[in-house]
């Protein structure tokens, strides 16, 4: 275990709608030999990458859909919750229109509560998705391939405590907030 610096993040989207929204999330952090193990997993791909495939600064995302970027509201509910641990599983895959997305999966049930507390209590836009579903994006490959990445071990069973959340703001600002 470690507890993570959080360092500088990237927020990877296409669409406009998700530009216009906040996010929370754990960063890894670009010093460890966590960090070195993700991108060489990735690295392992890039044959099959699509543009900006990797993921450079990967990260958990905790919420993403805030309709607030306000410093002191998201920081009054998440500095009342402890700091996370989670496990880091094998790889798997989501697939999308034009890509693979090839991921680690994560298993945390404070995580899970986080997720649930901030949707509950600072203003969310409504989710395309059915539920939560915590993973730490690799790279994004060709349609088709990313099944030949799944089930990868490298990193499965780390456990890492994160005790320092981001806020990534619409406006592209990313702010710390300790827990």
């Amino acid at each position: 275990d470690f507890n993570p610096k959080v360092v500088k993040n990237v927020l990877w989207s296409t669409d406009e709608t998700a530009r216009s929204l906040s996010s929370t999330q754990f960063n890894i952090p670009v010093t460890s030999e966590l960090h070195a193990k993700l991108l060489n997993m990735a690295n392992g791909m890039a044959a099959y990458l699509v543009k900006d495939g990797i993921e450079n600064e990967p990260h958990i995302t905790v919420k993403f859909g805030l309709m607030t970027d306000n410093y002191n509201m998201v920081a009054s509910i998440v500095q009342s919750q402890k700091p996370v641990t989670v496990t880091l599983g094998k790889t798997k895959v989501f697939e999308q229109e034009h890509c693979d997305v090839v991921y680690v999966d994560i298993s945390s049930a404070g995580l899970r509560r986080r997720n649930k507390l901030t949707e509950k209590q600072l203003p969310c836009a409504p989710s395309e998705h059915l539920s939560y579903k915590p993973h730490l994006t690799l790279a994004r490959v060709a349609v088709g391939i990313g099944y030949s990445f799944a089930g990868r071990n490298d990193v499965a069973g780390t456990k890492v405590t994160f005790d320092r959340l981001m806020l990534c703001g619409a406006d592209g600002r990313k702010r710390l907030i300790e827990l």
